[in-house]
């Protein structure tokens, strides 16, 4: 019995089952799905640039002088996969649709699951540079820590940055004492 996670940088309004864009060379692109994974760091993980974006934004107010530090928020949606029976395929039944499904424990919805939204303030995170079995780099996720929150702070990325990282406001950062 497990506890899955979805996470995303930006809110979901709508879930929808669909073939992801973004998938690894081996894997099935016929099942619509949502992907979930049992832990949160291996969620963040599997976003794809997920570990990457989250340590950037983090030593992003370590590295620069800024006015207003960049909040990481994760939108976590959560289900008991127990409780929602012929929703959720486990790692062992997808092993041979994506290949690295055992060591990411990721599950895919094949229908909508009933899911709980929280938002987390992330402050900090855990991080490795790793090597996927395809030869790419990128960055692991080993552990998140976070507050529950109930309302954005007002320096959470979204509310400076749109959909596509857009800038929608002036976030008053100063870069190599210029302020931009």
């Amino acid at each position: 019995m497990h506890i899955l996670y979805h996470v995303s940088f930006d809110p979901v309004e709508k879930f929808v089952l669909r073939i992801p864009k973004s998938r690894c060379p081996d894997e099935d692109d016929t099942i619509p799905r949502i992907c979930f994974a049992e832990r949160l760091h291996l969620a963040v993980s599997s976003m794809p640039q997920g570990g990457q974006a989250l340590r950037g934004m983090l030593e992003f107010n370590q590295k620069y002088k800024v006015k207003r530090k960049i909040t990481p928020i994760l939108h976590c949606y959560m289900c008991a996969e127990w409780e929602q029976p012929g929703v959720f395929l486990p790692p062992e039944e997808i092993k041979d649709k994506v290949g690295d499904a055992e060591g990411t424990r990721e599950w895919w919805a094949i229908r909508i699951p009933k899911l709980t939204h929280v938002m987390m303030q992330v402050f900090d995170a855990k991080f490795r540079d790793a090597i996927d079995k395809f030869g790419n780099k990128g960055v692991m996720v080993d552990s998140v820590d976070y507050d529950v929150i109930k309302e954005l702070p007002e320096t959470a990325p979204e509310l400076w940055f749109g959909k596509h990282g857009i800038l929608v406001r002036k976030a008053m950062i100063v870069v190599d004492e210029k302020e931009i």
